[in-house]
Parts: C-alpha cells; structure tokens; sequence
C-alpha cells in the first residue's frame, strides 16, 4: 500500500487526520484479524488432535475388525457348511410341511368333530350340573334322613326299653286278668248256683196282695198267714228285719214309704217276673235301703231279683240303696223313673246281672252309681236308658276291681249335657271293659279322671256328642278293639295320662280328631284305622314324649293337608312313626 502525503504544507491537514485514522483501522482490524487467525489455529490444532486420536481409535478398531473379519471369513466355511444342512433340513422340513399341512387338513377335520363333540360334551355338561344339583338335594336330604334315622334309632332303643317294660307289665297285667278271669268265672259260677239255689229253696215268707190294696206275708214253713194290711212297706220290714227271706208272687204293689233294712245278714227279696212282679212307688222316697252295721263292720249276702220297681212321681231319691254290705247279688232287676236307679257304696263283691234302669224324667241323674272304697263289682248285661242331656248311665268313684261285660249306656239326647257320661270312673283301678257300648250320651262316652289299669276290649263308643273316650290324668290304658264312631269332637282324647296303648281299633267319622292327645309320656298306636274324621286321624298335641305310631290306616280325613300331625315329641324326647298310611306332618 502506498501513502500519499500532501507535500505542501499545512494545506491538507483533514487528509492526514483521516489517512491517520484509516491506518489505525486497519491496524485494529488486522490485530482482530490476526487474533481470530491465531484462536482459529489453536481450534484447529485441537481438532487435529482430536482427529489424531479418533484416527488411532479407528485404526485400532480397523485392525479389530480386521481380526473379526478373519474369524468371520473363517466362520463363513462353517456357516455355508450349516447353509448347506440347512438347506438339506429345508428340503426335509418342506416335506414335513407337506406332511404337516396333510395332518393339518386331518386335524381341522377333527377339529370340526371335536367342536360338535364339545357342542354335545357342553349339554350333557350341562345336564350333568343339573344331576348333580339334584344329586346334591338327595344327598341333603339322605343326610337329614340320616339324622333323622339315627334319631329314630335312638327312639327306637328308648322305646324298646319302654315296649320291654310295657312287655313286663302286660305280662303282670295278664297274669292279674287271668286271676281276674278266673276269680269271675268262679264267682259267676258261684253267683249261678245261689241263684239258682235261691229259685229252688224254701223262702221264710210269701208276700202276695189280694188286687184290692190288701197286702199279705205268709210263713213259708207253717204256710200260716202272719202279717197283713194295707201298707207294703210295713210288712216287708217285719219280715225282712228278722234277717229272713222271701218272696214276692206275681201282682202290682204300691208302696209309698221305704222298706229299711239295718245291720242284717242273709236277707233275699225275689221277685216271680220282671212282667209279673211289680212295684209302683207313689212317694219321693227310696225304696229299698239296705245298710250294713258300720263302714267297719260290714253285713253280707244281700240279694235281690225279678222285680221291677217303678216310681209314679218325681223322684228325687234312688230306687235301691246299698251301704256297707258285703256279697250282694242282684239280677233280672228293673228300676224306671228315678233319680238313681242302683246306689251302691263301699261295698265288697257286687255281682249284678241282667239288671236295668229306665227314666224319661227330667230328674234323672244316674243309673248305676258306685261311691267310696267299692271292690269286686261285676256287672254283666245291663242296660242304662234315658233322655236327660246330663244323665249318666254307669259311674265310679273311688272303686277298685271292676269288672263289666255287656254293659250298655244308650240315651236319647238331642244335644250337648255338661256331664252327660256314658261311663264315668274318678280315681279308679284295674277297671275291665268288655263289649260294653256308649252310644248317643250328652257329653263323654267314658270319661276317666285320674286312677289306673284301665282295659277297654271290644268296647263301643257312638254318637256321644262329647268324645268317644277321654281321659284326664290316667294311665296305663290299654285299647284293643275297640270301635268309636261319629261322635261330635273326637274318638279318642287323652290329656295327662302315661303309658297308653291302642291295637287293633277303629276311629272314624269323628268331627274332629280320630285321636287326640296331649302331655302324655307313652302313647302307643298300632295297626288300628283312623279315617274319615273331621280333622286329623291322630292328633299328638303339646307335651308328648315317647310315642309309637306304627302300621295304622289313617287315609281320608277331612284335614286339607294331614291325616297325622304330630307336634311333638320334642327334641329331648322320642317318637317312633313308620309304616302308616296317610299324610304325615311330623316335627322336629
């Protein structure tokens, strides 16, 4: 670069100030220039040895890679070696692949029929849930049966002690009927010969009338006439206070006071005929009354037969009293129109045979009527006949040893009686009942309240428009054919009582219960029919425990749902029910 200076002097001084100040510039810019040159080189030099070293780095990885390609290379022989069974295996494997696709085709065709079989396997799956959901109810149900098997198996252990028991009893029970038995054939055969000795022996006196209201005792011995006159009773108490005999011909006697006979042993009054011999009692009294001395000191052998006695008035009294005698004998008796027909109290071996009573009056109360410690009485065929709703044909109380066979109890009632009883028994022991018959009664068949033994065979109760049969407080019942029909509550009702059996009877047509019972321990039910009643056949209510229900036809009654229904025994107790037929409701 040239520099031009102006050579005159002091001319351009402007010219040299910029010339100045351009060098500077230039100056300044070639410094900057020089410095960024300068940081340029050294950038550059440290790249290049940045380059240098990646350089070195690339050369080591070069001869790196340069080994690796060598073992590649060598690799390679070994790799076209595995190329080579590869391409063998291909050709194997595309073979296997035809094979496959084969098979794959077999498979699918499989495939679609084991799809149709796992279609047919779902239903019966299907079907196998729904079997065995119902298998799984049975199986529930096997073992709540179970449970309840093994229940009734231990009831059935309890019960076979109890039926041992029972077994034990009956067997004393038998052996006591068969004593019975033959105590009663022996004492009927007793009772036949005195009768028939009474009919064939010589009487103290003859009572005969003369039809005219005159009234005549003749000696039977010295055939002389000893007492006459107009009042009946008056001659039979001079006759029969002398502790005689005797007997009443045929005619129609009016008596209106009563003939009283104390402390007398050995008396007898017959009579010809029931139809011939005949007694109208015209007063309210009773017209025989026959006392021993005192309740410990009995008299014995009082006996009476073929009279009837007939009230013509309101009775208010009983036809025949007896008290405190021992061995009395009645037969081929009838009693009509009063209160109490037989009033017999704390006597020992009453035979009364053949004897009736009969009343269409509203005073009627009993037929035959035992009071007090009474044991020993037999009654056979005898017939009670009335209208009154609360009449009772046979009642007992407080007696031991009865026996009665053919004994009927047979009103006419249009309705319900408070105490309208065929037979009644309070407190009473070893009571036999054999073909006895409590038809149409105002209240209960047979009533018994408390006592024991009681042994009812081939008895009959119908109609009664209580219960057939109910007991209060009793035990050791036994039932055994007995028949009890269309009566307006139940058949049978047992509340309180214990030890209880039932064979081989019917109960049927009943407005209620064929059978009823409560709070009872031991109640057995066998091979007996209960149909057709107004609720259930057989009825175990509250409080039973110890119960056997076996064998029984209970088919046809009117409840809608159950022909047994039995709510207890509880859980603590047992029950034995099997092999009935009917509809059963049993819990637990």
């Amino acid at each position: 670069m040239s520099i031009l200076v102006n050579s005159e002097k002091g001319k351009n001084p402007v010219s040299i100030r910029v010339l100045a100040v351009v060098c500077l510039s230039l100056l300044a810019v070639t410094v900057i220039a020089s410095y960024l040159g300068y940081s340029t080189i050294l950038e550059l030099q440290t790249e290049q040895s940045n380059l240098q070293t990646k350089y070195d780095n690339l050369i080591s990885q070069y001869l790196a890679l340069q080994t690796n390609f060598n073992q590649v290379k060598n690799s390679s022989n070994d790799l076209q070696l595995h190329l080579t069974n590869l391409e063998s295996q291909f050709s194997s494997m595309e073979t296997q692949q035809s094979m496959l696709e084969a098979n794959h085709s077999a498979l699918q065709a499989q495939y679609y029929l084991l799809e149709a079989n796992y279609a047919s396997l779902e239903v019966q799956y299907e079907i196998l849930e729904l079997n065995y959901s119902a298998l799984q109810l049975q199986h529930n149900k096997l073992q709540s049966n179970n449970s309840a098997l093994q229940v009734q198996y231990d009831a059935l252990e309890a019960s076979y002690s109890i039926l041992q028991s029972q077994h034990d009893m009956l067997e004393d029970d038998y052996s006591v009927l068969q004593t019975q038995y033959d105590k009663l054939q022996a004492n009927y055969t007793e009772f036949l010969a005195d009768y028939n000795q009474v009919r064939l022996t010589q009487f103290s006196y003859i009572v005969f009338t003369d039809g005219d209201g005159n009234y005549h005792a003749e000696n039977g011995v010295t055939k002389t006439i000893e007492y006459s006159g107009t009042d009946l009773a008056a001659i039979l108490n001079a006759v029969l206070n002398q502790g005689k005999t005797c007997q009443i011909l045929p005619g129609e006697y009016y008596l209106n006071s009563p003939v009283n006979v104390f402390g007398k042993n050995d008396v007898s009054i017959s009579g010809s005929e029931l139809e011939t011999s005949m007694i109208r009692v015209t007063s309210d009294i009773c017209a025989f009354n026959i006392t021993g001395t005192a309740s410990d000191v009995h008299n014995a052998r009082f006996t009476m037969s073929n009279i009837a006695i007939n009230s013509t008035t309101t009775s208010t009294q009983p036809a025949l009293f007896i008290k405190y005698m021992n061995d009395i004998k009645l037969s081929d008796l009838s009693i009509n129109q009063f209160k109490v027909g037989y009033d017999i109290e704390y006597t020992e071996k009453a035979y009364i045979y053949r004897c009736k009573t009969w009343s269409n009056k509203t005073t009627f109360s009993t037929g035959f009527k035992f009071v007090g410690y009474s044991i020993d009485t037999f009654l056979i065929d005898t017939l009670v006949l009335h209208n009154q709703l609360s009449g009772t044909g046979y009642s007992f109380d407080h007696c031991d040893s009865i026996t009665l066979i053919n004994a009927i109890a047979n009103p006419t009632v249009s309705s319900y009686g408070e105490g309208g009883y065929g037979f009644v028994f309070s407190n009473c022991h070893f009571v036999n009942l054999m073909g006895t018959i409590s038809d149409g009664n105002g209240s209960h068949g047979y009533y018994l309240s408390s006592g024991f033994r009681y042994y009812f065979n081939s008895a009959w109760a119908g109609s009664n428009f209580g219960n057939g049969l109910q007991s209060d407080s009793a035990s050791q019942i036994s039932i055994t054919g007995c028949s009890f029909y269309t009566n307006h509550i139940d058949g049978i009702k047992l509340s309180n009582s214990s030890s209880t059996t039932i064979s081989n009877t019917v109960s049927k047509g009943n407005t209620k219960h064929g059978l009823e019972v409560s709070t009872t321990n031991g109640i057995t039910v066998t091979s007996s029919v209960l149909t057709e009643n107004g609720n259930n056949g057989i009825f175990l209510n509250s409080g039973n425990s110890y119960a056997i229900i076996q064998n029984n036809n209970c088919i046809g009654n009117l409840d809608p749902s159950f022909d047994i229904y039995i709510t207890t025994p509880s859980v603590s107790s047992f029950s034995l029910v099997s092999n009935n037929f009917g509809r059963i409701y049993q819990t637990p």
